[in-house]
């Protein structure tokens, strides 16, 4: 009788086979494991969260204690208790991989008002904030872009990721409130959500404002020395032939500081008082391009300027220090009629080293004294700067 053994091919499909089978039972095995930590964490967030619910209610205490608990769940997981306000407390988890976080995000906690998941993307840590009688609902956000999140929100994706987690905000639902006005009077855009009866975004963030020429931006602020700096990006449809004012302030025969547009150059010059023939332009020429990306400085202490157009950067000299200022406006600069045509997508603006103004473009609150018009957010002083033009900026929902 005649004995064959296998074949080499059949030896090697067989040899796959098993690796194929060993690599699905691990990530079965760790996707057990994982869920287990996962509802092991929720389960004692859930059991401290009503423990700490019936302190700061039953017993009238101002802070949570988790004494009846182990610092650690799981022997694992450090936890531990914080107080946000008298209506608001936060469980805090640490060293969570990345992997349970995620269990965590999918699983979710109905109880609390607020999940940050810090640990996808920039900390080990969990945090979960409650209100004392347990009401309120998840405001976790799914992101892809900043777009995605709230006004002073950025989008975290981890390595590898398709998607991430909002992280930041202008006010939490931790601050209570009743009526809108309860909140947007520390910040413009928020609103108050009346089931939860706390504060939330009530703006959309969008890409871009565009104006035609008609509208511009007042952004309040009137400096004090030329130690000036404007970062913004733009997009032009066409270059101009004639100036085209971005930012900046400009008083007639006074002085002024102005960053435009202008046939195939961008421009910076500053225009100094007394003699408004002085007149100190840094300019960048970029024949064909449409997109800019735009750093201005004007330094008057050390008498420096420089201009960054895309990277590439040009510097000059100032020759005198301005005495005379105004206020800085977006797409335009008075009383000169030179207003910017185009799309701007962010500004933000330096005094002295200072952020001053850290503008977004954003539709503001249906609910708003500006009724849901397109308008400027300042992070800074977290108010809504809208036009002071005629017509409308259009956006990027026109198209």
């Amino acid at each position: 009788m005649t004995e064959r053994g296998r074949s080499l091919t059949e030896m090697l499909g067989t040899l796959a086979i098993v690796g194929i089978l060993s690599v699905v039972g691990i990530w079965g095995y760790r996707h057990i494991v994982n869920s287990h930590d996962a509802n092991t964490i929720l389960h004692d967030i859930n059991m401290m969260a009503h423990t700490c619910s019936a302190q700061m209610v039953m017993m009238d205490r101002t802070e949570c204690a988790l004494s009846d608990f182990s610092n650690k769940i799981d022997d694992k997981y450090p936890v531990s208790a914080q107080k946000v306000n008298q209506d608001y407390f936060k469980l805090v988890v640490s060293n969570i991989p990345q992997s349970i976080c995620q269990e965590l995000l999918n699983k979710g906690m109905p109880l609390a008002s607020q999940i940050i998941p810090f640990t996808c993307v920039v900390t080990n840590q969990f945090e979960w904030t409650f209100h004392k009688n347990l009401e309120g609902a998840v405001s976790t956000k799914f992101c892809h872009s900043d777009l995605d999140c709230n006004v002073c929100g950025v989008c975290q994706i981890a390595d590898g990721q398709s998607q991430g987690i909002c992280i930041g905000s202008c006010a939490t639902p931790t601050h209570a409130c009743e009526t809108n006005e309860d909140c947007n009077q520390e910040n413009e855009c928020m609103v108050c959500n009346l089931e939860a009866h706390s504060c939330q975004d009530g703006c959309e963030k969008l890409e871009y404002l565009e104006s035609t020429g008609a509208q511009y931006i007042d952004t309040g602020y009137v400096p004090t020395s030329t130690t000036l700096k404007y970062e913004t990006h733009v997009y032009t449809p066409d270059m101009p032939t004639a100036e085209q004012d971005i930012v900046g302030y400009y008083i007639l025969n006074g002085g002024g500081n102005v960053l435009g547009l202008y046939q195939k150059y961008v421009f910076n010059y500053t225009k100094e008082a007394p003699n408004p023939a002085d007149v100190n332009t840094t300019s960048a020429t970029f024949s064909g391009a449409n997109d800019f990306y735009i750093s201005a400085e004007a330094n008057g202490d050390t008498l420096i300027k420089s201009l960054t157009v895309n990277g590439v950067t040009t510097t000059g000299t100032l020759r005198a220090k301005q005495t005379v200022f105004s206020n800085i406006l977006l797409f335009k600069a008075n009383p000169r009629e030179k207003n910017y045509v185009g799309k701007m997508y962010y500004c933000k603006i330096y005094h002295n080293g200072t952020l001053i103004r850290d503008f977004i473009p954003v539709l503001s609150p249906e609910s708003s004294q500006y009724s849901g018009e397109p308008c400027m957010f300042d992070k800074v002083t977290k108010k809504l700067f809208c036009n002071a033009g005629s017509g409308n900026f259009k956006t990027n929902k026109d198209e």
